[in-house]
C-alpha cells in the first residue's frame, strides 16, 4: 500500500504544481509583482521561469514520481523558505502561490499548506517507477490522499478565517441575578 500511496500522492502534488504554474503563466505580471514584494531578485525573470518549472515537475511527477518527488520536495523547501521570510518580517504581499486566484498577504497557512505538500512530495519519493506507463494508485490510496487533502484544506480555511478575526461573536455575560 505504501508505493500506491506514494502514486497518490505524486498525482496530488502534481496536480498542485501544475495549476499553480498555470495559474502564474495565466498573470505573469501579478506574479512577478508579488514576488518582487516578496523581496525576491529577478522577479519578471523568475515569473517566467518558476511556472516553466512547476509545470516541469507535475510532467515529471507522473512520469518518474519517485525521482520527480525529491526535485519537487527541494522545490517546495526553496518555495517555503521564501514564505517563512515573508512571514517573519511581516510582509503583507500575496505569495501568487496560484496566481491571481488568492491576493490574501502570506501567512503561516501558506508555510503549512507547503509543509504538508512537502509531506505529500517526499511520499512521492516511494511511489514505484514508472507511473505513466502503470495503473493508477487504487481507490483506497487516492481516496486516503484526498481526505488529507481536503482536512488540510479545513484546517486551512479555519486558519485563515481566525487570521481575519474571531470565528463567532464574544457571547455576552449573563446578567446577575
Amino acid at each position: 500500500m505504501r508505493g500506491e500511496l506514494g502514486e497518490a500522492a505524486a498525482l496530488a502534488v502534481a496536480l498542485v504544481f501544475a495549476l499553480a504554474g498555470i495559474a502564474k503563466v495565466r498573470s505573469p505580471r501579478t506574479t512577478a509583482r508579488s514576488f518582487a514584494s516578496l523581496g525576491l531578485r529577478a522577479p519578471s525573470v523568475l515569473a517566467r521561469g518558476v511556472p516553466v518549472a512547476e509545470v516541469a515537475l507535475a510532467v515529471a511527477l507522473v512520469v518518474a514520481p519517485a525521482r520527480a518527488g525529491w526535485a519537487a520536495a527541494c522545490a517546495l523547501v526553496a518555495f517555503t523558505a521564501v514564505l517563512v521570510a515573508a512571514v517573519a518580517r511581516g510582509a503583507t504581499a500575496s505569495c501568487a502561490c496560484f496566481g491571481s486566484a488568492r491576493t490574501a498577504p502570506v501567512s503561516t497557512t501558506d508555510v503549512a499548506r507547503n509543509a504538508l505538500l512537502l509531506v505529500a512530495a517526499l511520499l512521492a519519493t516511494t511511489a514505484p517507477e514508472p507511473l505513466a506507463g502503470g495503473a493508477l494508485p487504487s481507490l483506497p490510496a487516492l481516496v486516503a490522499v484526498t481526505v488529507v487533502a481536503a482536512m488540510a484544506r479545513v484546517v486551512g480555511a479555519l486558519l485563515d478565517l481566525r487570521r481575519d478575526g474571531p470565528l463567532w461573536p464574544p457571547v455576552p455575560d449573563a446578567p446577575a441575578a
